[in-house]
Formats: C-alpha cells, structure tokens, sequence
C-alpha cells in the first residue's frame, strides 16, 4: 500500500469509522479513528500492512473503544474508592450546616493568596510545601497565609451564625450557618507538611 493507497483509504473510509467509533463513545469517536489510521500508517511505515485494512480498521476502533472503555472504569472505581476512603474535613455537628453558597461566599471575600492556598491544600491535597514552590512563597508564608484565612472563614461563620435582626425583625437568611474546620484534620495535615 502506498501514499496515495492510504489517503484514498482515509477519505473513503473516514466517515464510515467516526460512526461506527460513536457507537461506543460518541464524545470520542474522531479521536479513535484518527488513532487507528496512525497504527495503521505505522504498520505500512514497519512493511507490515495488514492483508484487509478495511476489516483491521474496525478491528483496530473496537479494540480502542474497548480499551477507553475499561480505563474509564478502572479510573471511576478508583475515584469512587477515594472519595469513600477521605475524611471529612469538616465535622458537621447537629447544631452546625455547611452551607456552599455561603463557604464560596466567605472565600471570595479572602485575599487571593489565603484563597488560593486554602483551596489548594484542603481540596487539592497540596502540601505546604508544594504551595510554597509553585507560588514562589516561603513555607511559613504559605501556613501563615492558611490560617489566616482559617481564622477569618471562622469569624465570617461566627458572625453568620449570630442573629442579627434588620428593620423588619427578620435574621439574614443564612444566620445559622457556622464553619467548623476540623482541628484534628489541621494537625494532622500540619504534622504531614512539617515531616
């Protein structure tokens, strides 16, 4: 098969494999057939083309679907065993409601830095030390920057969760709502980035 062989076999065959690929994943599909007019093009390049392109086309975007489809799985279940295996890194007690509005609320009122570092190392999983090489700061900046901005989403849910009556005798619509870090999961993370 020669140059002229294979873009004949791409424009006459293109189409057809992007809808037989969407069968699997539609999201996908183009990428696939293009991975396996290159493994093809590969196997034309080493001398060895397969006797009927055409059947080892299809071969090929199946086996690609195939191998997408258990990679997303294995990633999922993965995902799923994380999630169940973190703690909480807040202890919701009866009297206490995260409330998300509030919490992105409180944190844009943050500077950026303490923001920024909070995200990081609670939601990311980055350590201290990590924060401090990609943002240029020293450690102890980037833990002063943390509690910081710990002790301010603290006072924000204090003051929150202090009723506050305006003209018409009526609390704000999320008074009740504190923010409680826990303690124990802040040591525990501090112990971790000081080792």
């Amino acid at each position: 098969m020669n140059e002229i062989d294979f873009t004949q076999l791409v424009h006459a065959r293109l189409g057809p494999l992007v809808l037989y690929a969407r069968q699997f994943d539609a999201a996908t599909a183009e990428d696939l057939v293009h991975e396996a007019f290159l493994k093809l093009a590969g196997k034309i390049r080493e001398g060895i083309p397969p006797h009927n392109p055409d059947s080892w086309l299809y071969s090929t975007v199946r086996n690609l679907a195939m191998d997408q489809f258990r990679a997303r799985k294995v990633f999922q279940k993965h995902a799923e065993n994380f999630t169940q295996s973190r703690e909480s890194w807040f202890v919701c007690d009866q009297d206490a409601q995260l409330d998300g509005e509030l919490l992105t609320r409180q944190l844009q009122e943050l500077p950026l830095e303490e923001r920024e570092v909070i995200v990081a190392h609670l939601w990311g999983g980055q350590s201290f030390r990590e924060i401090a090489e990609w943002t240029g700061s020293s450690f102890s900046t980037v833990r002063r920057q943390f509690h910081s901005g710990i002790t301010a989403l603290r006072e924000f849910g204090a003051r929150a969760s202090r009723p506050h009556l305006g003209d018409s005798g009526v609390s704000p619509e999320f008074g009740t709502v504190n923010v409680h870090v826990s303690k124990e999961k802040e040591k525990e993370k501090e112990k971790r980035n000081n080792a």
